[in-house]
């Protein structure tokens, strides 16, 4: 057993250590066809262990591998560069195929991994060219099969392997036909130090490098019948539950047993809860979310760098539950969701604030309108909600019937003119929309919502309301409704809808001055009057240079009348004065801020 033991400080016996946590990630490329399912958790194990710095794969087809070393890379934080070779194109093996396969691998890789990842299409041979000898640390060969095939890949990419290089070739296993990589494999280990899987067509590993990563080596040395069935047990046993869930997948079944049978069942709905010091409220949220008709694929809760005991809370309910926990330092409520939906495996992703709760049927309402068939592609769904206060007592029934908006969203006029009032725990999204039009804007800490609804309206998703209350929003001091940050996030998402939308003047649409001040300087004013109220002087300031910039572009009554009372309205000594005025006066500001759209 010496064998084992000079292996565990890379690989822990028995499986409880922080080290062995990449096994058991979850693949994101789950739902094409390939053998390489049994053998993603070795990729991850294999890329956290050696941190290559440069990993290229040569054959990458449907990328189920290309997927998990591109995952394990952004998983761990790592600076590898990743290149995928492939002309897409197919070969006698793998059979021939048409563009759809490198479209859709495409549209899967570039929202998730473009950052550090690059497809090349091109032949083996010719990728060569474009890489330093003694520059890749990590390569995967599994291309063609037959003897000559292979063993040509190899040579041709053997100068450019660095010192610390590890070499994989998939189908080692596979004695049919004309394969050939196992003959190979058998030549290269009176080489070099290798090992091998045997499970899924079987999968070898060879330590190239005289500086190979010491985990590796460790794995090419073991030598006791034990130990090497151990490990390859333990990683074949691992892989099964991703072959099972890919077949699943495949054919269209739904993958938990827990979500319940019938149409609804198809949509693989992955929950993303952002936590930051929560733990008031998150106990009840995730209790609506297990008390869901239509059970949810997984839930990802995602701490957003919580100081408080929220994360403890969510651990201790996660167990023999689809739940999972990521960590992250602060980033803000965006980047905290956008990890969340980064990392599930839903068709479907439904967002839920750690202070709103779901009604049972709010699942299973949001996605039936996904199953109708359709012209348009559905991009949301999202529903009417209920107003409950800090301690959940009600305060309005179907919120959204006592504002002047209009629901479901058809021009870009009503995005543009008032805020959308589409709540991210009261919707339901599709995947590969949200991922298409690039996730929530991580610069933003309020009106992210608006910005990533307006960015789906504008890409051509649909959207269908439901006007029933499916879900409870919680208004209170200590949520985000109420940030300080949110006046500032405010005038990012002004600027930035500026820049979108200049005016057309040839079909008279001043978006500047007819949709977008009037909306935004009744905001302002509203957060003026509170600061006004509460005596906050740093906030009657700041909001006294905003209703300045935003009076700027408005119409010419607005602008005289803003720019005569800023003097006034700057000074948190005198700024008190002029509350009894504009509360009397707030009906005649309303329609003075009112916009009109007698040209629309």
């Amino acid at each position: 057993m010496d064998d084992i033991a000079t292996f565990a400080p890379a690989l822990p016996d028995p499986f409880g250590d922080p080290a062995t946590d990449p096994v058991f990630w979850r693949p994101t490329r789950l739902d094409v066809p390939s053998a390489w399912h049994a053998h993603v958790p070795f990729a991850f194990w294999l890329v956290s262990q050696t941190a290559p710095r440069l990993l290229v794969e040569l054959g990458t087809h449907h990328g189920v591998s290309y997927a998990a070393f591109c995952e394990a890379v952004r998983r761990g934080g790592l600076p590898t560069r990743c290149f995928a070779v492939d002309t897409w194109e197919g070969d006698k093996d793998a059979g021939f195929y048409d563009e759809s396969v490198f479209a859709g691998f495409r549209s899967f890789h570039d929202p998730l991994y473009r950052d550090f990842s690059t497809l090349l299409r091109v032949d083996f041979a010719a990728a060569a060219d474009r890489f330093a000898d003694g520059s890749i640390d990590l390569l995967h060969i599994d291309g063609a099969h037959d003897y000559e095939s292979v063993h040509r890949d190899f040579t041709t990419w053997l100068p450019k392997l660095s010192s610390r290089a590890v070499v994989l070739f998939h189908d080692t296993n596979v004695r049919a036909e004309d394969f050939g990589v196992w003959r190979l494999f058998a030549e290269l280990r009176a080489q070099y130090r290798g090992f091998e899987f045997i499970h899924a067509s079987g999968l070898g590993v060879l330590a190239v490098g005289k500086d190979a990563p010491e985990s590796v080596v460790a794995l090419c040395e073991l030598q006791d019948p034990v130990a090497l069935r151990r490990v390859r047990e333990r990683f074949a046993a691992i892989g099964e539950r991703w072959v099972a869930e890919s077949a699943l997948l495949s054919a269209g079944e739904p993958v938990r047993v827990a979500q319940r049978e019938g149409d609804a069942g198809a949509l693989r709905i992955s929950v993303v809860i952002p936590l930051y010091n929560g733990a008031r409220f998150i106990t009840e949220a995730l209790d609506s979310v297990f008390a869901q008709t239509l059970p949810p694929f997984e839930i990802i809760v995602v701490n957003d760098g919580s100081t408080d005991a929220g994360a403890d809370l969510v651990r201790r309910v996660a167990a023999g539950r689809p739940l999972r926990l990521l960590e992250q330092a602060n980033a803000g409520q965006s980047a905290a969701r956008n990890l969340g939906i980064r990392h599930a495996s839903g068709t479907h992703i439904a967002l839920l604030d750690q202070d709103d709760i779901w009604y049972p049927d709010h699942l299973e309402a949001l996605a039936q309108p996904f199953l109708a068939p359709r012209t348009t592609p559905l991009g949301w769904t999202y529903s009417n909600l209920d107003e409950v206060d800090e301690g959940g007592a009600m305060v309005a029934h179907s919120y959204l019937r006592l504002l002047p908006f209009h629901h479901p969203k058809r021009d870009l006029f009503a995005c543009l003119s008032n805020d959308m009032f589409v709540l991210p725990s009261a919707s339901l999204i599709a995947r590969d929309a949200l991922l298409g039009v690039g996730g929530f804007d991580a610069a933003l800490c309020g009106y992210e919502d608006d910005d990533l609804f307006l960015r789906l309206f504008r890409a051509g998703y649909d959207n269908v309301f439901i006007d029933r209350a499916l879900s409870r929003w919680r208004i209170h001091p200590g949520g985000s409704s109420y940030s300080s940050r949110m006046a500032e996030s405010r005038m990012v998402y002004l600027q930035k809808l500026l820049d979108a939308f200049p005016d057309d003047l040839p079909r008279e649409r001043r978006y500047r001055r007819d949709m977008l001040a009037p909306r935004f300087l009744l905001s302002v004013a509203k957060d003026y009057r509170l600061a006004v109220e509460s005596r906050d002087a740093g906030t009657i300031v700041a909001a006294a240079r905003d209703l300045g910039r935003i009076a700027r572009m408005h119409r010419w009554r607005v602008r005289i009348s803003v720019r005569a009372a800023l003097p006034v309205l700057r000074s948190p000594r005198l700024a008190p004065l002029l509350l009894p005025v504009a509360v009397a006066l707030r009906p005649v500001l309303r329609r003075l801020g009112g916009a009109r759209r007698s040209w629309l």
